[in-house]
């Protein structure tokens, strides 16, 4: 490779790299035609339900402002056939579970989480939706630590989640990077890293 392309790449891959930072540390994420993003003016906020983080959601609807619990971390938003999910988790000791939500034009709706089995902490929350992209279920990774994380499932009636089952019970080595999609005939492809003490 001439020394000048391998300079303008190792420019370009500087860039890149600066630029994924920047991300991380601002905190933007986008799925379908809604983005989340924190406020500019962002300083936590107490109220009588406790402390909360200004966000700016946008949708075709326009732009607005939405309040998150200051304790949690945005993991990921999905789209959906009628706005997005949000996924979640707690950040501090104290608050160490799912945080859900639906995003739209109308603001933030945020969802019960589903019953928790005797795990203590979990993660990594993704919507599984029909073919036409509505909200049909959920999976997670819960359990002791990262070490000893169950996969586990809850299907949702519009209302409510049903009592959640394992899709894969703790085994040695850590269960981590859940996702899944729907295939054309409706059905969920659910995937995930396994690693048993010498590979994944």
């Amino acid at each position: 490779m001439p020394a000048r392309t391998a300079s303008v790449t190792w420019y370009l891959c500087l860039l890149l790299a600066a630029g994924a930072a920047q991300a991380a540390d601002t905190g933007f994420w986008s799925a379908g035609a809604t983005t989340l993003r924190p406020s500019a003016e962002n300083p936590p906020s107490t109220h009588a339900s406790g402390s909360s983080r200004a966000y700016l959601l946008a949708t075709p609807r326009g732009e607005r402002q939405v309040t998150l619990p200051a304790d949690i971390v945005v993991e990921e938003l999905f789209a959906l056939r009628a706005g997005s999910f949000l996924s979640a988790r707690g950040a501090g000791r104290e608050h160490r579970d799912l945080f859900l939500a639906l995003l739209d034009g109308q603001g933030l709706h945020a969802l019960p989480a589903p019953a928790s089995g005797a795990g203590g902490v979990r993660e990594n929350a993704v919507p599984l939706t029909s073919v036409g992209g509505d909200l049909e279920g959920l999976v997670w990774l819960e359990g002791g630590d990262r070490q000893s994380y169950a996969v586990r499932h809850a299907a949702w009636d519009g209302m409510r989640w049903s009592e959640p089952a394992d899709l894969a019970e703790p085994a040695p080595g850590s269960q981590l990077a859940l996702a899944a999609t729907t295939l054309a005939d409706g059905s969920s492809l659910v995937a995930w890293s396994r690693f048993d003490g010498h590979d994944d």
